[in-house]
């Protein structure tokens, strides 16, 4: 993607996505077929504080996956899965529809989404209880492009 101002589109959609509405879970809103970020927050939350942040190919897929509860399919719906002590996909679903809400930002490419996402995880690691694992996977690869950055 060629653009005249890269951190000007970057952190404009990063202040959209965290600024943006919440959905439930429940089909109520029509979510695009590309590219895109995805904030994930667990209810009741304070100041629009999400939980989690992902990134996708194709966000329609990964939120369907999330609203479904498959276990197979989403690293988030494991980690709810554990933490509620639960297996039941039926039962996972409810707990999904009932305690989270999500919103997300299409991205004109999947290149674009993964920087918005590594950017989003390392600004707001501390309240990201789910996605642990990734915070420290960009730990290096943050510096590094921080490194290449004029000063």
């Amino acid at each position: 993607m060629i653009t005249d101002s890269p951190y000007d589109l970057i952190f404009e959609t990063i202040k959209r996505i965290t600024q943006q509405e919440t959905y439930r879970f429940d089909n109520s809103v029509k979510i695009p077929h590309e590219a895109g970020v995805y904030l994930i927050y667990k209810k009741p939350y304070k100041n629009k504080e999400f939980s989690y942040v992902g990134q996708s190919q194709q966000l329609y897929a990964r939120l369907d996956s999330i609203r479904k509860a498959s276990l197979r399919n989403h690293i988030l719906v494991r980690k709810i899965a554990k933490e509620y002590h639960e297996t039941d996909r039926n039962k996972l679903k409810e707990i999904i529809h009932n305690n989270y809400e999500f919103s997300f930002i299409a991205t004109k490419s999947t290149e674009l989404a993964l920087v918005i996402e590594s950017i989003i995880i390392r600004i707001f690691k501390k309240q990201l209880s789910y996605n642990k694992a990734k915070i420290y996977q960009y730990e290096e690869e943050f510096e590094e492009l921080a490194n290449l950055l004029p000063v």
